[in-house]
């Protein structure tokens, strides 16, 4: 908060003596451009993020709870949680191998592709709009098993009784599944999106390792420019007041 209001670079850090430039960083914000095109940008992967994102680890946390031999139970929480464990530069590295033309991921849909009558390969990482469905997918891929456990733990936490009664009044699998878990669960959606909010702006390690320049301008986010200003470019209050922001 402090650097946001002060001329700050390298040097100053380390010595002292920055200006002090009240509000300037923060009205320098409004016409720079690549802030608004970051923060758009951002807004678009969350946005897909959120749609997309509705359906795999609630879904994961229901099939996990259908499965009663606990120790296999375990083995598929045990898969399904193995991605979160890895760092971006892992991951990515994983499905740059696949995602690459002519990679797995388009010997596997060739022949579905042909069918369809498409030839050639799906350019994945060549068509920004493309490109930032594929960011999203392979980060719920990614995380989808971690917070499968979340949906998980908040699923069996529900009263039994209420399953019980349910049953009493002639609801069926679907009736229990709508008139009773779905409402319990609202509190942990609602935290999870939160986070993921949160989460999506602070993206930056799967853009630097899985952006090439053909799509750069698609997947500039904000914390891509926050980074270049404050450690490229110096511009330390700059990079902290658009932090704060």
């Amino acid at each position: 908060v402090k650097l946001a209001f002060y001329d700050h670079n390298i040097r100053t850090l380390v010595h002292g003596g920055a200006p002090f430039i009240g509000l300037d960083n923060f009205a320098k914000i409004f016409n720079d451009e690549k802030f608004w095109l970051g923060l758009n940008n951002t807004l678009k992967l969350f946005a897909i993020g959120f749609l997309l994102g509705q359906f795999p680890a609630p879904m994961l946390a229901y099939l996990f709870n259908e499965v009663k031999n606990r120790r296999i139970q375990t083995v598929y929480k045990c898969i399904c949680f193995m991605p979160s464990l890895f760092s971006w530069p892992i991951i990515g590295t994983i499905w740059l191998s696949v995602l690459k033309p002519n990679g797995q991921l388009d010997l596997f849909l060739a022949p579905i592709l042909a069918m369809a009558g498409h030839q050639g390969n799906i350019t994945w990482l060549g068509d920004p709009a493309i490109a930032r469905f594929v960011f999203v997918s392979v980060g719920l891929w990614m995380g989808s098993g971690a917070s499968a456990l979340i949906w998980m733990a908040s699923l069996v936490g529900i009263d039994p009784t209420l399953y019980e009664a349910a049953e009493i009044d002639g609801a069926g699998h679907w009736g229990k599944l709508r008139h009773v878990t779905f409402p319990l669960m609202i509190p942990t959606w609602i935290v999870l999106t939160i986070l993921a909010f949160i989460g999506m702006f602070a993206i930056f390690d799967q853009v630097v390792v899985m952006s090439n320049p053909k799509i750069r301008e698609g997947v500039f986010v904000v914390m891509i420019h926050i980074f270049e200003q404050g450690f490229r470019y110096g511009s330390v209050g700059y990079a902290a007041a658009m932090s704060l922001v």
